[in-house]
């Protein structure tokens, strides 16, 4: 939904997706992708308790980007005050909700539309790994691939675990699970303040989506 902190395993993800080029120049195999759209209307609900004291809550919120458009957002903040920050340096829209004095219950709503697009790779089984399939990677994929602040893409202790997880899998659909079993079993989900980067992630083995 936002650009978050899961760095780490988007980092995995996204070089097993890298390898799914490779086999088109190594193997001949062709890799086609299908972009297909959906419409959701999603509404959330939090039910809020207070004994006299302050209360705030904190919802990350989504924003328009390449694969997805936000519209028709509704607010309910049952006397509360409502009010939204943009945050620069996560690029992430933070909604709040705050009481001086919060006695009793509150029934908090966020209400839009989204219209997404996916886009799914059709693998082929017999698919398999080129001997260096970084020089293959299509221009589409270099912006996510690129070493960066938080996705540090070429550090040696990142590609050392990328080994291990991997293993001398070669096969292309395989190792693609691999590296999803990976982030599915050993990183934990903890929600944090602030930003972690791939480094520390994989240190961690914990992340959020709350930026």
């Amino acid at each position: 939904m936002n650009r978050k902190v899961y760095l780490f395993a988007l980092l995995l993800i996204l070089a097993a997706a890298a390898s799914i080029s490779a086999k088109v120049v190594h193997g001949g195999h062709t890799v086609s992708s299908d972009y297909s759209r959906h419409l959701w209307r999603i509404n959330m609900t939090m039910n809020i308790t207070g004994k006299g004291s302050r209360a705030k809550v904190r919802l990350t919120l989504p924003r328009d980007n390449d694969r997805q458009t936000i519209y028709n957002e509704h607010f309910e903040n049952d006397e509360m005050v409502f009010y939204v920050r943009e945050r620069p340096d996560t690029n992430n829209r933070i909604g709040f909700w705050r009481s001086e004095l919060l006695d009793g219950s509150k029934m908090l709503q966020y209400t839009f539309s989204a219209q997404l697009k996916s886009l799914v790779y059709d693998v082929p089984k017999e698919a398999f790994l080129g001997a260096d399939p970084s020089k293959t990677y299509p221009a589409d994929f270099h912006r996510w691939l690129k070493p960066s602040e938080f996705i540090q893409s070429k550090d040696v202790s990142i590609k050392s675990h990328l080994k291990k997880a991997v293993g001398r899998e070669k096969n292309t659909a395989a190792v693609i699970r691999k590296l999803f079993d990976f982030v599915r079993g050993q990183v934990r989900y903890r929600s944090e303040k602030g930003s972690k980067d791939a480094k520390e992630t994989l240190k961690k083995l914990t992340a959020d989506c709350g930026g």
